[in-house]
This record gives C-alpha cells, structure tokens and sequence, in this order.
C-alpha cells in the first residue's frame, strides 16, 4: 500500500496548512459520502450519484476536487455506452513502521498526520449522521487523558504496538467478503496515542504559520 501512495499533487490547495485540509473534506455531506464509497471499493461517479441519489454534476464535481487534492485516485477507465467512464478508489495513507516514521521529515509526518484524521474523522461522522452509532450495542468509545512518568509512556506505547498486532490478527483470521445489504457491516478500528495540544509555553499564535490558520 505504501508502495502506491502519493502525497497530495501541488495545486490550488498546497499552501493550506494540514488543518484546514481536513475541513476540506469534511465541509460538504456529498464530498464526504463520495469520498468514503471509493473505500468500499473503486466506483466511478455515475455509479456514486445512483447510490447517493444525487445529480451526477454535483457528484463529478466533488470527485474532481477530491481527486485534484489528493484524496482518491483514477484506478481504470471503461467505455459505456459511447463515453468513457472513469473509476476511482481512495487514497490510503502507507503503513509506516517505527524506524520509518523516526526517519520522516516532520513536514511529510504532518501531511500524513492530516490524511489519517481526515478519513477517522469523516468515517465517524458519517456513521454519526447516518444513525450507526447509537445503534450499534458493540460501539466503544473511549477517552482517557493521562500524564505518565516517562516509564508509563513507554508502557502504554507498547500495548498500543500490541493491540494493532492483535487487531491485524483478528482481521486475518475473521475478515468475511463484502455480500451486499445482508452481510456484516464494516466496522472501523481507531488507535490514537499522542501528547495533548494544551496552551503551554509557546501559546499556538506563537507556532509558526499558525496565523495563516485563521
């Protein structure tokens, strides 16, 4: 998968900053949901308008803004009836180890930081607005602020390693096939473990471009 991965091309949006690239996305219901369908599988934007019920215009739109942020990506075109149809299918940030990410740069670190929340925070909520999570009697939701000694950090990152080994487990041993409206439901697994933003010495107008955040 990180093999495939682009950053975001350069355009209209390079110069946002991470932050407000998550909006992005989010600021719109019919951007959200055609994002989210190219996961499930690659779907071109006819096939996203008969599923959203909404005008194909609208629909082509946003995957042409999707696509020239960096969000999803054309994976096959395919001639019907007369006219091309074009695919496409989301753009999933690389599974990056830990000797990896120590030798990222801090500017490709929040760039991948930014997409990672954009898909937690439009899956959830997406969930959220559809009516998933009330529903759902196995939801879990957890939060849990905590202020360790160095030695609880380091023990708590670790069980952080060893619940995503266990949850890829699980996934290899229980994963059934997609079999339409019938079938079980996707479930969506979220891990965060990081250092809280609270104001400190350097409040966040002191953070450089954080003005251009505004």
């Amino acid at each position: 998968m990180s093999g495939k991965w682009k950053l975001p091309k350069h355009g209209k949006r390079a110069k946002q900053a991470a932050e407000r690239a998550i909006t992005y996305l989010l600021n719109h219901p019919v951007r959200l949901d055609a994002y989210l369908s190219t996961f499930e599988a690659m779907a071109s934007p006819n096939e996203i308008s008969k599923l959203l019920k909404e005008p194909l215009a609208d629909v082509s739109f946003h995957m042409k803004e999707l696509r020239e942020e960096g969000a999803i990506e054309l994976v096959k075109r395919a001639q019907r009836r007369g006219a091309v149809e074009h695919y496409y299918r989301a753009s999933n940030p690389p599974e990056i180890d830990t000797e990896e990410w120590k030798a990222t740069p801090k500017s490709i670190r929040r760039r991948i930081i930014a997409l990672g929340l954009q898909i937690v925070i439009a899956d959830a909520l997406s969930s959220l607005r559809y009516g998933k999570l009330e529903d759902d009697e196995n939801m879990y939701l957890v939060w849990m602020p905590m202020r360790l000694s160095r030695e609880g950090q380091e023990e708590a990152t670790a069980l952080e390693a060893e619940m995503l080994d266990r949850m890829k487990s699980i996934k290899d041993r229980h994963e059934v096939p997609d079999t339409g409206p019938d079938g079980e439901p996707m479930k969506i697994a979220v891990m965060l473990w990081f250092e809280r933003g609270v104001p400190g010495p350097r409040r966040p107008r002191d953070v450089p471009g954080f003005d251009k955040l505004a």
